[in-house]
Parts: structure tokens; sequence; C-alpha cells
């Protein structure tokens, strides 16, 4: 199993835009942009999400 979190997290947002743009695309620009935005938004998030538990954390 992957032993660092951050190819980890890499992957799985890799696997999950590809999968959407695959099916919700009307043609390949879209599709791209569409895989674009669903990979960024999720690595983005998943960052600051674990920022602030790291600083709000005890």
């Amino acid at each position: 199993m992957l032993n660092d979190n951050f190819l980890t997290l890499i992957l799985f947002s890799l696997l999950v835009a590809i999968f959407f743009a695959t099916f919700y695309r009307a043609n390949f620009k879209s599709g791209l942009k569409s895989f674009l935005k669903t990979f960024l938004y999720m690595v983005a998030g998943s960052l600051i999400f674990a920022y602030f538990m790291f600083w709000t954390g005890k």
C-alpha cells in the first residue's frame, strides 16, 4: 500500500477526475476542462482542510 499520504491524495483525485471527465463531457475540450477543475478542486480542498485540521488540533 502507499505510505505517502500526498501521493495517495494525488492518485485518488486523478482517478475521480478521470471518471467524471469521461462521463460528463460533450466534447474533448469540455472533458479536459472538467478533469482539470475536478482534480484541482479536490487537491486544493483536501490540502486546505488538512491545514485547518493541523492548526486547530491539539
